[in-house]
Formats: C-alpha cells, structure tokens, sequence
C-alpha cells in the first residue's frame, strides 16, 4: 500500500521523512506539547531519526499510519497526526494527535482529526474510532466531544504519567453515528 497523502483546507498530510527529524525532535522534546501524549521526551535527534524510521516500518505492517502535518502557507511541520492499534476483523482504530504549542488555538487540531476521521471511515472502511485521553487535558476532551465522540468511560489509574498513575477517557465515534 502506498502511503496515503491527504489535504484539508489549510493543511497537507504526508509520511514522515528524514528531513523532518529536527522539527519532529523539536516537537516530541517539548514537554509542553507532549504533556498529555503519554511518553517520555524524546532525548536527541538519533532517536527522532529511530522512531522516524520505525514509523516507515509500522506503516508497511498496516499497524500505524501516522502523517506529518505541514502548514500549506509555508510548509512548515506544526504536528502528527495518525491512526493506529488497527484492527481489521474488529474494523477498529485508535486517534493521535500532538500539535506544537504555537499553533495551538488555530483550529489545526479539528482540522486535522476531521481529515483522518473521513480518511478512516471513508477509505479504510474502519467502523470505529476511539481516542485515549487524560481528563485533565480539558482542550482535548471538548476537541473530541466538538468531533462528535462520546466518553465512553474512566480507567482509573490506567496509565503511569508524570511520576504517578493517571485516569483515562476513553471517547468513541462509530461510522454510523
């Protein structure tokens, strides 16, 4: 399968390449930006370059397709995007999305989720999307709850983040709602 490259109104989606390890270590470094996203900081520009890498390979093997997004006025890498914990018998997948900070509040973040949403249900048939989320990150609830997702549940102490175990939201959206 060739990589999907999609295009919303202000955005362009595509793989990830090695050119873009600066600004994706700049984006994953920053604690800021990846408060909520549920991983440690990336520590130098090798491990950008692995995970970039990793990216290539987990797409091949149709577990994770994750786009970089580039502003389309200067074509500039603001976040990613992406899809993954595919299940084709269950038809099923899990949303990522992680921004950086100075385009926070621009609307890139609906903007990006609408676009892979459509992609999701539209292209790879998928029947269902969910999206794990840190009730404390109180944007990206109401951005789920606006994309028409329903908290589905609370895992309590479901992940260990930030030197201490933490709840999740679990917010679905079903093709046919």
């Amino acid at each position: 399968m060739e990589f999907p490259e999609l295009t919303s109104k202000r955005l362009y989606f595509r793989e990830h390449i090695s050119s873009d390890q600066t600004a994706y270590y700049d984006l994953l470094s920053n604690k800021q930006a990846i408060r909520y996203y549920g991983r440690a900081p990336l520590k130098d520009i090798e491990e950008a370059a692995y995970e970039i890498e990793l990216l290539h390979k987990k797409f091949e093997s149709i577990e994770v397709i994750k786009w970089a997004l580039l502003n389309k006025t200067d074509n500039r890498y603001i976040g990613s995007v992406g899809v993954k914990d595919f299940s084709t018998i269950h038809k099923r997948g899990t949303l990522s999305c992680v921004i950086s900070p100075e385009y926070w509040g621009s609307g890139f973040a609906t903007e990006s989720l609408y676009t892979i949403i459509h992609y999701c249900f539209e292209e790879l048939y998928l029947n269902r999307l969910q999206a794990f989320v840190d009730p404390q990150n109180t944007k990206a609830m109401s951005l789920f709850d606006k994309l028409g997702f329903k908290m589905e549940a609370i895992f309590k102490e479901y992940e260990y983040e930030r030197k201490k175990h933490i709840d999740i939201a679990i917010w679905g959206l079903l093709k046919s709602k």
